[in-house]
């Protein structure tokens, strides 16, 4: 979604955008769409400024998964005004320990002791909130600041979820990263924060909702079944034979599209450094050597052989 020169979406772990649907301007500063889920996968944030930079500015990235809020990041402004992309994948919970995004799901209960069927943040629940802010970052230092770890998804009133999916926004299993420990101090430029709203669902209640439209294929009638249905089987055995190759060539053409991502991407966790260098550099590619032969020649006449 764009609002404000500001831009933001919703991607899979290869940083393909999410679909988004009945995108809407809810004020004069926060736009909101709906984005399907799958349970169980990742999903990434990626914000950038894409005109009108404030000269001298980083624009700063706040987050909030059902609710909750997990995680921030920045770019500097050097990197908005080369038209760098921030991402976030996660959020550090401790020093070289990180959890990524990932949809997962809310255990419900009929008791009103574990969890309230008037809950007031059911209204947040099913969402992703992403508040971009124009701010002046300090000087890098290090961080003395302890650690967040949010909390697991509790449960849920039944009642609460009554109109509504079991679906949750939240962090997955701790894995390691490379500890930074340092952190930049911010001071709010008073321009006004943009708000980007992801409500998200499983794709089959987004059709059920009527938010996504089912896609229907058109059904083709033939006038000789006979040969329709051999012509089926020998498709159906073409298929079965292409599945593996086309697999293996669209995980090809995903990381290819990755690798060259990667220089106007970067993992504001990263920020965290004292190092200037914004981009990831890839190394060069290795150019494929030219095939060599060797030409044996043999002739019956003479009993020779001859190498060219």
């Amino acid at each position: 979604m764009i609002s404000n020169d500001l831009l933001v979406s919703i991607t899979n772990p290869q940083g393909e955008p999410l679909q988004e649907y009945k995108q809407a301007r809810t004020g004069d500063n926060s736009v909101e769409c709906w984005v399907p889920s799958d349970e169980g996968s990742g999903f990434q944030i990626h914000f950038q400024a894409i005109r009108n930079f404030k000269p001298k500015l980083g624009l700063h990235c706040s987050i909030r998964l059902d609710g909750k809020t997990v995680s921030s990041g920045g770019l500097k402004s050097s990197s908005i005004s080369r038209g760098l992309t921030g991402i976030k994948t996660g959020m550090t919970v401790a020093k070289g320990i990180k959890r990524h995004y990932v949809f997962g799901r809310h255990n419900v209960t009929d008791r009103d002791d574990l969890a309230l069927p008037d809950d007031p943040r059911r209204e947040l629940m099913g969402t992703i909130q992403v508040t971009l802010s124009w701010v002046k970052y300090g000087k890098s230092r290090r961080r003395n600041e302890p650690y967040q770890n949010p909390a697991e998804p509790g449960f849920v009133h039944e009642r609460a979820v009554k109109k509504g999916h079991l679906g949750a926004a939240t962090l997955g299993a701790p894995v390691p990263k490379i500890p930074g420990g340092r952190v930049r101090d911010k001071k709010d430029a008073g321009f006004p924060k943009v708000v980007f709203l992801f409500r998200y669902g499983p794709r089959d209640w987004l059709e059920a909702k009527d938010i996504i439209t089912p896609e229907r294929r058109p059904v083709m009638q033939d006038s000789k079944p006979k040969l329709a249905t051999r012509s089926v089987k020998k498709e159906r055995e073409a298929t079965t034979h292409s599945i593996p190759e086309t697999l293996r060539s669209h995980s090809g053409a995903v990381h290819q599209g990755q690798g060259e991502k990667e220089l106007d991407i970067i993992d504001v966790d990263e920020l965290e450094s004292d190092n200037d260098s914004d981009i990831i550099v890839l190394s060069d590619p290795v150019a494929p050597k030219a095939s060599s032969f060797i030409l044996v020649l043999f002739s019956s006449n003479n009993n020779e052989f001859r190498v060219l």
